[in-house]
C-alpha cells in the first residue's frame, strides 16, 4: 500500500547539556519503524553546515545542536537533556538523498528509552525543523523529563509571543527573541506547539538563555516525537509573516502517516478541524471500516444529505471528502472546499470508484470509514478561514452572514451590543466554566453570556438556521488578532483582560498625604498592592492610595465603553505614558534643534534629550517620523541610548481609535 501524505505537528525547543551517558550501538531499528528514520547510506561528519531558503546558516554539531548560526545568533542552540542527563557527542551521522536533513543517534540515558535527533533545514523556506524521537523497546511505559536549552550569543533584550505578549502563556504557540547584539545577529522565531495542542512546554527566557521543559510518557514498545521549528530573520515583520503563513501539515509531507501521528506537541488536523482525512497527492482514496484502502477516481457527480437545516445537495466540485460518524453515530460529515463541515444522514449513498487498472467498484457509504479527493489546486490540503463560522455541538461548522446577526454580550460591566468587525470569537463551550468567553480582535477577553438565548444565523449554504445558544460551541468572526501595542491593558480580578483607552483624562487618588489628580496620559502602570493602587507615572514617580471614583470608563472598541469598577482592577499597563505639556514642548524644541546647521547645536540637543531619561521615549517614538534624515538619525541614536526602538510596530495613525489611544487629543 502506498503511503499517504499527511500532516504533522511541530514545535521549537532548546535544551540544556549535562553529564553525558554511554550510548548503545549505532543505527536505528529495522523495518518495524519504517519511515521513522533516515536511511543510513550517506554518512557525514560534524560540524555539518546547511543554509535555509533565506540564506541563513545552520551549523549542526555532533549533539544535534546548532553552534553559532548566522552572525553569532547562538552560542549553542537546541541542547537536549533527558531525566537530567545530557547527550554524549557523536562524531558521525547520516544525511538524506536531498541533502536537507541529517540524523544522529541513538543516545541512551538512565532509561531503556533510546533517542534519535533529526534536523531538517528547508531549502525553500527560512526554517529548520527538529524531530526528537523517543523509542521505548521495553515492556513498561517510561516517564521522561525533557529539557531543551539554547544559549544566545548576546543578552535577550526583547521577547514577543504569538499573542503579542512578552511572556509565554497557554494562549501562545510561538515566540520571537531579539538580542542586544552590536552587529547583525538575527532575531529568532521559535514555534513550540499549535494553538490547540494539549502537550505544551513551559518556556523561560532569562538573560542569554531560553529553556523549554516537557513531562512526557513513552508507552511500552512505542515511539513518540517532539517536533520543533526555528527561524532566523532580520525583523519582527519577517517573523510575523512566517507565523501568519505557518501550516504544519505543509512541512511534513516528507514524513509517513504513522510517523506524523506520533508527534506529541501538535494536533494535526487534515481537511478541517475535527475531521481527520488521509489524503493523497496523486489519487482519490477510500478507507473502509475494516481498514483496507482503495485508490482510484471517485466518479460521483454530487451527493444529497438530510441535515440539521433540511435537504442539502452538494456538487462534487464543492467537496473535499467525507468521514463516518464517531462511535455509533450513523450520520456522516462532509468536508467542503469552503472550509465548512456538514453533518447529515447519507446511509443510502454509494461511492463509485474507477480503479487505476480498469474496472469500477460501487461501495456503500455504510462500509466507508472515510474517503477524499486527491490534493489539487481546486481541492487544496488546507481550507483557510475566509468567512465567519458557527461551530455546533453536532459537529457542523457552518458559514454565516455576520451582518444579519444581532447579538449582545453581558459581562459584569453591563450589556454591550457587539459589532462583528470588533469580535474575533465567542466560545460557549468552556470545560469547567459555565461562562462564555468573548475575544475581541484587539485581544480583549471577557467572561459573560451571549444574548439572546436563541440565535438566528443566515447560512452561506442558503438555508436560515435558528438555534439555541446551548447548541453552539463557538462563533468565529476572524482568525486575525490586531492589537496595536500602544493600547492600554487592564487586568481584572476575574481574569478578564481588556485592551483599549481610558475615556476620562484624569482620575483622583486619595494618598496618605492628600488627594492628587493624576493625568491618565502620564500614567505608566497601576497595580493592586496590599489593598491600595500603586500608580507609577511616566518619570518613575509612584503614588499609593485609593481611587476616589468607583468606576473608570474604558473604551475597548469604537462605541463600546465599559465602566470598570476600581475595586476590581488588578493591574493597568499603558505602554505609551506621555510627559506633561511643558516637557513635551521642551522635547519638541530639542528635536527641532537636531537639524540645526551647527554641529555643536545638534550635538547639544542630542545630549539634552538623553538627559531627560526614558520617560520621553513614547514621545520620541512619535516624533521619529521626521522628513529630515539627520533628525531621524539623531532621534534613533537617542532611542538606542535609552534602550528603546523607533516608532511602535502596528501603530496606524490613520486609525481613529488607535489615534485616540496614544496620541494626545
Amino acid at each position: 500500500m502506498r503511503p499517504l501524505p499527511l500532516c504533522l505537528i511541530l514545535s521549537l525547543a532548546t535544551v540544556a547539556l549535562s553529564q553525558p551517558v554511554q550510548v548503545q550501538a549505532d543505527g536505528p531499528p529495522g523495518e518495524a519503524a519504517h519511515g521513522l528514520h533516515i536511511p543510513q547510506g550517506n554518512r557525514i561528519n560534524f560540524n555539518y553546515n546547511m543554509s535555509d531558503g533565506a540564506g541563513f546558516r545552520w551549523d549542526i554539531q555532533y549533539y544535534g545542536t546548532i553552534g553559532q548560526g548566522t552572525n553569532n545568533a547562538f552560542s549553542g542552540c537546541m541542547y537536549l537533556q533527558v531525566n537530567n542527563s545530557g547527550l554524549q557527542p557523536r562524531g558521525a551521522g547520516w544525511v538524506n538523498k536531498a541533502g536537507d536533513e541529517v540524523e544522529i543517534g541513538p543516545f541512551q540515558f538512565n532509561s531503556p528509552v533510546r533517542v534519535f535527533r533529526r534536523i531538517r533545514v528547508y531549502k525553500d523556506l527560512p526554517l529548520a525543523r527538529w524531530l526528537d524521537i523517543f523509542e521505548n523497546p521495553s515492556g513498561q511505559e517510561q516517564a521522561l523529563q525533557i529539557h531543551y536549552h539554547t544559549n544566545t550569543n548576546y543578552t535577550v533584550s526583547e521577547t514577543r509571543t504569538s499573542s503579542g505578549g512578552t511572556t509565554f502563556t497557554d494562549k501562545d504557540w510561538a515566540f520571537v527573541t531579539k538580542t542586544t547584539s552590536g552587529g547583525n545577529s538575527p532575531t529568532v522565531l521559535s514555534i513550540v506547539c499549535d494553538p490547540r495542542s494539549k502537550v505544551r512546554p513551559s518556556v523561560q527566557v532569562h538573560s542569554n538563555t531560553v529553556n523549554l521543559r516537557y513531562n512526557i510518557v513513552v508507552p511500552a514498545g512505542k515511539s513518540v516525537i517532539l517536533c520543533h521549528f526555528q527561524s532566523q530573520g532580520n525583523s519582527q515583520t519577517q517573523h510575523d509573516k512566517t507565523m501568519k503563513g505557518f501550516r504544519s501539515y505543509r512541512l511534513v509531507k516528507d514524513l509517513a502517516a504513522p510517523v506524523q501521528k506520533t508527534i506529541l506537541n501538535f494536533t494535526c488536523a487534515r481537511g478541517v478541524e475535527g475531521v481527520d482525512l488521509e489524503r493523497s497527492d496523486s489519487e482519490d482514496s477510500v478507507i473502509l471500516k475494516r481498514g483496507d484502502t482503495i485508490f482510484g477516481r471517485i466518479q460521483n457527480t454530487g451527493f444529497t444529505l438530510q441535515t440539521l437545516f433540511g435537504e442539502l445537495k452538494l456538487k462534487q466540485e464543492d467537496v473535499i471528502g467525507m468521514a463516518a460518524g464517531l462511535g455509533g453515530d450513523t450520520q456522516v460529515r462532509f468536508v467542503l472546499t469552503s472550509g465548512q463541515v456538514v453533518r447529515g444522514q447519507g446511509a443510502d449513498l454509494r461511492l463509485s470508484v474507477a480503479l487505476g487498472g480498469g474496472g469500477q467498484l460501487d461501495v456503500p457509504i455504510a462500509d466507508v470509514s472515510q474517503w477524499s479527493y486527491r490534493i489539487s489546486e481546486t481541492k487544496p490540503a488546507d481550507q483557510p478561514f475566509a468567512a465567519p463560522q458557527a461551530v455546533l455541538r453536532t459537529g457542523d461548522i457552518l458559514k454565516f452572514d455576520p451582518a444579519k446577526v444581532r447579538f449582545s454580550f453581558r459581562s459584569r460591566y453591563g450589556l454591550a451590543t457587539l459589532r462583528a468587525e470588533d469580535v474575533q470569537s465567542i466560545a460557549l463551550d468552556n470545560p469547567g466554566n459555565i461562562v462564555h468567553r468573548c475575544t475581541f480582535v484587539n485581544g480583549t477577553r471577557l467572561g459573560g453570556f451571549l444574548e439572546p438565548a436563541r440565535i438566528s444565523l443566515a447560512l452561506g449554504l442558503g438555508a436560515p438556521l435558528e438555534v439555541d445558544r446551548d447548541l453552539l460551541v463557538q462563533l468565529r468572526f476572524s482568525e486575525e488578532e490586531n492589537r496595536p501595542p500602544v493600547l492600554a491593558q487592564v487586568i481584572m480580578n476575574n481574569e478578564d483582560e481588556l485592551y483599549g483607552r481610558f475615556v476620562e483624562r484624569s482620575f483622583r487618588l486619595a494618598t496618605k498625604y492628600n488627594a492628587v489628580d493624576l493625568a491618565m496620559d502620564h500614567v505608566k502602570t497601576m497595580k493592586l498592592e496590599e489593598g491600595q493602587l500603586a500608580v507609577e507615572m511616566w518619570n518613575g514617580t509612584v503614588h499609593r492610595g485609593l481611587p476616589a471614583q468607583l468606576e473608570l470608563p474604558f473604551e475597548i472598541a469604537p462605541g463600546t465603553v465599559f465602566k470598570l469598577p476600581t475595586d476590581q482592577i488588578v493591574s493597568v499597563l499603558r505602554p505609551d505614558p506621555l510627559p506633561p505639556e511643558d516637557i513635551r514642548k521642551q522635547v519638541e524644541a530639542l528635536v527641532a534643534r537636531l537639524g540645526a546647521e551647527s554641529y555643536k547645536d545638534r550635538q547639544e540637543a542630542s545630549d539634552k534629550l538623553g538627559q531627560l531619561g526614558k520617560g520621553i521615549v513614547p514621545l520620541l517614538q512619535k516624533l521619529a517620523e521626521n522628513p529630515d534624515v539627520e533628525v531621524r538619525h539623531r532621534i534613533q541614536e537617542v532611542l538606542d541610548k535609552l534602550g528603546a526602538t523607533s516608532a511602535p510596530d502596528n501603530a496606524d495613525p490613520n486609525n481613529p481609535f488607535v489615534q485616540g489611544a496614544f496620541f494626545p487629543r
